[in-house]
């Protein structure tokens, strides 16, 4: 029989199985983590340790995409300054796209039994509102052999057949269907259950999108998003403290490798009752969520505070050495840190400097973006600046060299001085 476009919702069988024992302690143990992270977060810093995350998703999806925008630009294209450069300026207002709905999302979705975000509806209005941001250079999908050149409309089902590697997704008049199964399957799998008992669902609704193959282009980076949404609207706590996505960037081979397997026919009367390999889909979202308590654990102990504080003062001693900032900037950094915000007239006690120096140092560091103040005389908070965040966060994102660190700071300060 050959595997070629597939037209019968039946054939994307199973959507779901019944996790045994070991994933269900596994996701137990994701779910208790994640909260544990977000109890260890003061609730005000943990906004801007959302932001932080948010271009850590992004930056990791764009490598899984095989678009490598340093954390620099990104940053850059947040605050609307883009490059000269036509690819590189492209790739940013990509970036800002990807931030700005899954912060819209995660700001708007809440936990509820009713599933809704598994509608056609929902997942096509993801589309919509990432693409609708991109500029007209990337609303085009280009076939692997080069051959076919096509406009992606924003949130518009995909009106041809595609190739993807060796997967041959559903005919594109049967994808209503195939998505209304989806979502049929999964909304009855949702249930009543328990939030930890809905991640394998999460893991399993994540490859089967990415199988339905629903739209020209942009089908993987929705089906990252998705997956976050839904793991909030589960319930799970502290869901935006930390993100999937940089593992699978980590281990990007095995994650393909998985997601093709799960794309097999079922091998033998071992092998489930569906259409598709059980034992597949077992293993990606055992891998799935694998990988999810894996990032839990390490922005656990990247927001250890001791070890935190620690690093954030090797890293202004650094800067001390070839700027204006001053070593003692860090207790500033590690006391919004700790409480979340803190008055502007306790910089001098913070920092144990006098009054002039801890306030000049102050508003040096709110120039910079190394903190950051809702109103020019309000309360400071902790904000991580791209420049900073290899240093404070081993391994979160490339670390720059003192060199483009002192650079960084150069040009922030001179966009700041042409501004005012």
């Amino acid at each position: 029989m050959a595997y070629i476009f597939p037209d019968n919702p039946r054939q994307i069988e199973p959507l779901i199985f019944e996790a045994g024992a070991t994933l269900l302690e596994k996701s137990y143990a994701l779910a208790i983590q994640s909260a544990k992270l977000s109890a260890s977060i003061h609730p005000i810093s943990a906004n801007a340790v959302s932001n932080l995350v948010s271009s850590m998703n992004c930056y990791y999806s764009n490598l899984i995409e095989g678009h490598n925008t340093k954390p620099v630009d990104i940053e850059r294209a947040m605050l609307g300054d883009y490059s000269n450069a036509p690819e590189k300026r492209t790739l940013q207002l990509e970036a800002r796209a990807h931030i700005e709905v899954e912060k819209l999302y995660l700001a708007d979705t809440a936990p509820t039994d009713q599933a809704d975000f598994f509608s056609a509806e929902f997942i096509c209005a993801i589309h919509k509102n990432f693409y609708s941001r991109l500029p007209d250079d990337l609303h085009w999908a280009i076939s692997g052999d080069g051959s076919k050149k096509e406009r992606v409309e924003p949130g518009a089902l995909r009106s041809t057949e595609v190739e993807v590697g060796k997967h041959y997704p559903p005919l594109h008049i049967s994808l209503p269907d195939f998505m209304k199964r989806f979502e049929d399957s999964y909304k009855q799998s949702w249930g009543k259950k328990l939030p930890y008992q809905r991640l394998p669902i999460v893991a399993c609704s994540h490859h089967r999108l990415l199988w339905i193959h629903p739209f020209l282009d942009g089908n993987g980076r929705v089906a990252r998003l998705f997956s976050v949404l839904a793991m909030k609207a589960a319930g799970i706590e502290g869901i935006g403290l930390w993100s999937p996505a940089r593992g699978l960037a980590r281990n990007v081979d095995e994650y393909k490798a998985l997601l093709q397997d799960a794309d097999s026919l079922r091998r033998g009367d071992l092998d489930g009752r569906g259409n598709l390999s059980l034992n597949a889909l077992q293993e990606f979202s055992a891998f799935y969520v694998d990988t999810c308590i894996d990032q839990v654990k390490f922005m656990t102990e990247m927001f250890e505070l001791e070890k935190l504080s620690s690093r954030i003062e090797y890293f202004f001693g650094v800067l001390s050495t070839t700027t204006t900032l001053k070593k003692e900037s860090y207790r500033l950094i590690a006391e919004a840190m700790r409480r979340g915000e803190f008055s502007r007239g306790e910089a001098s006690r913070i920092t144990d400097l006098g009054e002039r120096v801890a306030r000049d140092m102050l508003s040096e560091l709110l120039r910079l973006g190394f903190l950051s103040s809702d109103s020019a005389k309000g309360a400071v908070k902790v904000a991580f600046p791209a420049a900073a965040t290899g240093y404070y966060f081993p391994n979160l994102f490339p670390a720059g060299s003192p060199t483009e660190i002192h650079d960084y700071i150069i040009k922030r300060k001179a966009n700041l001085n042409a501004k005012t």
